[in-house]
């Protein structure tokens, strides 16, 4: 999280299972940081595509979700989608970048 502080990013990626720091765990913490931005995209990534699991990333706030194995044209439609959304919540994000 403090790498996210000095270097801002448009659009991030968070599995759900890391070492250390869950995605919900990551997800909960950038949302709380006032200098983090609250318009910026996170796209959960898992293999976990049950109803209750989609439900529980919905219900958290993760602006998308992909389930693995990847599809990279699925993936990149998904981030290109969320970055206009964003863009959309926070016209100086679309101008900046």
């Amino acid at each position: 999280l403090e790498h996210l502080r000095s270097t801002p990013v448009d659009v991030l990626l968070v599995d759900l299972h890391m070492p250390g720091m869950n995605g919900f765990e990551v997800l909960a913490a950038i949302r709380r940081d006032h200098i983090l931005s609250k318009h910026t995209p996170i796209i959960a990534m898992t293999g976990d595509n049950s109803d209750d699991a989609v439900a529980a990333m919905r219900d958290a706030g993760f602006s998308a979700i992909e389930t693995k194995p990847l599809d990279p044209g699925r993936l990149l439609t998904t981030i290109m989608r969320e970055l206009s959304l964003a863009a959309q919540a926070d016209p100086a994000r679309a101008m900046s970048g």
